[in-house]
């Protein structure tokens, strides 16, 4: 995504092997994911892995292509797809948490992956819409939707104490500490190599999240 309309040649390359390099360790985590879901036998890592595994690939592979684009109606379209893949994004890497930790915290799991799946719908759905030039109000709703997870800390916190697996726990907390702090940067980009900047906190805050995945099975 991008706050500017438009950046230097130099900064969308950068943006480009970026986000290309998320692309490529999102095709990774799918296999190294797939690879330890059926290794456990659990229905249930089968199907939430793949689902984080897709939605990040895929923010990753819009943002890559869009922008590789030089294209300008092209690139319109692709900025769009590249915003709304973002909330997919966020709602596929919530699903393994709400379906393998929470699902047995009563109604936690279950409500929490349907409050977030249905933000991210509703998401993708204004990214279609005309507010192309309200990126940081997007940015705050990523963020928004990033931390909502604090409401059920108290339910995770008992799960991975009762499990012995706090490193799920402060990884998680880590790549939401990437996420928050890039935004900074993001917020920044009026200045010359901000947003590459960002895209670095975001790939980091990804693998973050792929190791505390990874650990949940």
């Amino acid at each position: 995504m991008a706050a500017r309309q438009r950046q230097t040649y130099g900064e969308e390359v950068a943006n480009v092997l970026t986000h290309g390099a998320g692309m490529l360790f999102g095709m990774t985590a799918i296999i190294i994911l797939m690879m330890a879901a059926i290794r456990s036998g659990n229905p249930w890592a089968i199907g939430s892995f793949v689902v984080y595994a897709v939605c990040m690939t895929l923010s990753y592979v819009t943002s890559t292509f869009y922008h590789a684009s030089t294209h300008a109606r092209q690139k319109r379209l692709l900025r769009r797809f590249d915003h709304g893949a973002i909330y997919l994004h966020i709602a596929g890497t919530y699903t393994p948490f709400t379906l393998l930790a929470l699902r047995q915290e009563g109604y936690w799991g279950w409500s929490l992956f349907a409050v977030i799946w249905i933000a991210a719908v509703a998401g993708v759905w204004l990214s279609f819409r005309k507010m192309r030039k309200k990126d940081h109000l997007k940015t705050v709703c990523y963020l928004a939707m990033g931390w909502v997870v604090i409401i059920a800390f108290k339910p995770l916190l008992h799960v991975f104490r009762e499990t012995g697996s706090m490193d799920v726990l402060y990884w998680l907390i880590g790549g939401g500490l990437f996420y928050t702090v890039g935004c900074l940067f993001f917020f920044l980009d009026k200045y010359k190599y901000m947003h590459p900047v960002w895209h670095f906190f975001v790939l980091g805050g990804s693998i973050c999240h792929f190791i505390s995945i990874y650990l949940l099975v």
